[in-house]
């Protein structure tokens, strides 16, 4: 018979192995055994279960290639909840969080970005983990260009200090008579001509196509 000790470390188990589980085929939206409303309130729930009760091991799951839908929401309820963290476990959740931030696509971590203005999560942790994503982007301008909004909402809500240009690119477009950076000055140009228009889109796809 078990003891009690071991049948925790069982419970245990089977808690982790079910989350991951569900992280690897649970998206959050309608599929053809559940609707979407639904899949999300189950999962949630989940979320929070694992969170509540094995937090270092919630926060490891960031590495462990699960799917791009529960790592914005693990990175999400991490940044919500930093208080909780043990303090020796803070460096390391600090670093999964930015690591996995990194490795999501690009739309999907402005859209990660976006949500804890959203949800109005402001804490140091949170607008370092932001900051530094800025940071380390290889083109902010053409972030700028094409996340536009989400970059403006994720700036004001986080405090963060932008390139004279980028900043006024993005609260005061049409302030200026020229831009020195050739993307929001075609950016700018294409209000009025159908030449600047063609220069923005072959710009775009470079991008995309790099």
């Amino acid at each position: 018979m078990k003891s009690w000790f071991e049948r925790v470390a069982e419970i245990e188990r089977e808690d982790i192995l079910m989350f991951i589980n569900s992280c690897f085929t649970c998206t959050g939206q309608k599929e053809f055994y559940s609707d979407a409303e639904g899949q999300k309130v189950s999962l949630n729930f989940l979320h929070d279960y694992i969170l509540g009760n094995y937090r270092l091991l919630y926060a490891r799951t960031l590495a462990a290639g699960i799917n791009h839908f529960n790592i914005g929401q693990i990175i999400i309820k991490l940044l919500a909840t930093g208080k909780d963290t043990p303090p020796e476990h803070k460096e390391e959740e600090g670093q999964l969080i930015a690591q996995a931030l990194r490795k999501l696509p690009t739309q999907r971590a402005w859209k990660v970005l976006a949500q804890l203005q959203t949800q109005r999560i402001n804490n140091r942790r949170s607008r370092a983990i932001a900051r530094d994503y800025l940071q380390q982007r290889q083109d902010l301008s053409f972030d700028a260009v094409k996340y536009r909004l989400k970059l403006k909402a994720i700036t004001v809500h986080n405090h963060l200090s932008l390139e004279e240009e980028l900043g006024t690119f993005l609260f005061t477009p049409q302030q200026p008579k020229r831009y020195q950076n050739e993307l929001f000055e075609n950016f700018r140009q294409a209000h009025f001509t159908a030449e600047a228009i063609y220069k923005l889109s072959t710009q775009a796809k470079l991008f995309v196509y790099f």
